[in-house]
């Protein structure tokens, strides 16, 4: 959980706010649409990093850098997206989060049916 920890939240967080400190974003709020890409691209690299350490499938389950995988494009397309339109990232993250529960649900009903 560390490893998630850091690459999702600690870096990005650290990464953004030397941005502000070197004047590159004027707020951490980032309500300029053309002040976020620079953080959105440090933070795709940055769980990109993530899934790259954690797919390691003797010592960490596969589902998570599956996951890691998902968010990482994810942001990926909203760091594209934000280069035209301004759109909140976190409504990105809960509809990741709602495809991810029902494709998570869909699977486990068509295996029942399927009997396998």
């Amino acid at each position: 959980m560390a490893i998630v920890f850091g690459f999702t939240f600690l870096l990005p967080s650290l990464g953004t706010g030397a941005l502000y400190w070197f004047g590159q974003v004027d707020s951490l709020l980032l309500r300029e649409r053309a002040q976020r890409p620079l953080p959105l691209l440090l933070a795709t690299f940055s769980f990109g990093t993530a899934m790259a350490v954690l797919f390691q499938p003797p010592i960490f389950d596969p589902l998570l850098s599956r996951l890691m995988a998902g968010m990482t494009l994810a942001v990926f397309l909203t760091f594209l997206i934000s280069l035209r339109w301004k759109i909140s990232a976190h409504a990105v993250g809960m509809g990741a989060d709602w495809a991810c529960c029902c494709c998570c649900t869909s699977r486990c009903r068509l295996r029942f049916l399927c009997g396998f």
